[in-house]
């Protein structure tokens, strides 16, 4: 089995077995590199897959943090659909570090 697939079926799994994340007043965000870049072959070709993940942490001082979640990639976008996928009480509860 791909990589790639058994990761969109753990992604699947844990998304329906984690809560929603709780809001924060401070949320961390950094991008980790997965593993080696890597090219797949698919159905039109090879293509280069993207070996980054970006997290997102409870960064509050006053708190213990804790991971919220996890997206792949590692650019504006992904963040920005990652906060969409959030409970609107999440998203202005938030300052970004």
């Amino acid at each position: 089995m791909a990589w790639s697939t058994a990761h969109r079926a753990l992604i699947a799994l844990a998304n329906q077995w984690l809560p929603e994340p709780e809001p924060t007043r401070v949320l961390g965000i950094d991008e980790t590199r997965a593993r080696s870049v890597r090219w797949v072959l698919e159905e039109a070709g090879w293509t280069r897959s993207n070996p980054w993940m970006t997290s997102f942490v409870n960064a509050d001082p006053t708190l213990p943090g804790h991971l919220l979640g996890l997206t792949p990639g590692r650019s504006g976008a992904c963040v920005i659909d990652w906060l969409a996928l959030q409970t609107p009480a999440f998203r202005p509860a938030s300052t970004w570090s």
